[in-house]
């Protein structure tokens, strides 16, 4: 198969699911995401990734997300990586009251198996993964949290991915430019069946600045399913740094983890 056509097919697939997203009632809103990722490698084939996101909300400008997600990453093979980790999310809840506001954690286990396919300029990455999510127990005004966590659901994600080198700007330093389409559905808890949960679709630019830092910045349009009805779409502008720790003796470069 010819790398035009599967880049092709790659972009089919996104552009059928947008017109889909075109149906149904929907509010939108405009999000930032900042995010620092660090890298260690422990192996040859054991690395472990740590991020620090900040997501807010604009018009008005307020906190929407806190996430510290890390995860260890296991080699299978030239081009197939597992991992297995763990999230915390802090949901940022308005409340009716001017001094009622809640942060809602979120503890989420996930399990997750990546696929590359290398085609000259042009890298697809696959990503399938299943999360578990838990979220605090709540009082029945839902102003105040209480001890403990409650199963909410079992959430499964597959993610296409495009990387494509544009440039060399400083020697070998490189310029890519990432596609990518997520697509989620939960099932379990509070879900008796499949069901839909949301759609990301996002473009970045990965700039290299040094062997062990990148430097992105990117759009993400976020399709997602109301409990009470509808859909949220959120215009995202995000930029994310990457960063190497390498310990190691024999300082190899590392290559950097999808996110």
């Amino acid at each position: 198969m010819s790398i035009k056509f599967k880049f092709s097919l790659f972009l089919t697939f996104c552009f059928i699911n947008l017109g889909f997203l075109s149906f149904g009632q929907s509010i939108k809103e405009q999000a930032v995401w900042y995010g620092y990722f660090f890298t260690i490698p422990l192996s040859q084939k054991w690395h472990n990734v740590t991020e620090l996101q900040e997501r807010h909300l604009v018009r008005p400008i307020q906190q929407n997300q806190f996430m510290v997600r890390t995860r260890f990453h296991r080699n299978l093979g030239k081009n197939l990586d597992a991992s297995t980790g763990l999230s915390l999310f802090l949901h940022h809840k308005i409340g009716k009251l001017e001094n009622d506001d809640i942060n809602w954690p979120e503890i989420r286990p996930h399990l997750d198996i990546s696929l590359k396919t290398k085609l000259r300029k042009l890298t697809l990455d696959q990503r399938f993964r299943g999360e578990i999510r838990f979220f605090q127990n709540f009082d029945s005004n839902h102003t105040v949290l209480l001890d403990g966590f409650f199963f909410r659901a079992y959430r499964s994600r597959y993610r296409l991915q495009a990387s494509i080198l544009l440039a060399k700007p400083w020697g070998e330093k490189t310029l890519n430019l990432k596609l990518a389409e997520e697509i989620m559905g939960m099932i379990g808890g509070d879900y008796s069946k499949f069901t839909f949960d949301q759609n990301r679709i996002s473009a970045d630019l990965s700039l290299e600045l040094s062997r062990n830092i990148q430097l992105e910045l990117g759009y993400v349009y976020w399709h997602q399913a109301r409990n009470s009805g509808g859909f949220l779409d959120q215009h995202i502008f995000r930029t994310y740094l990457r960063h190497t720790l390498d310990f190691t003796k024999n300082k190899k470069k590392a290559e950097m983890p999808a996110f």
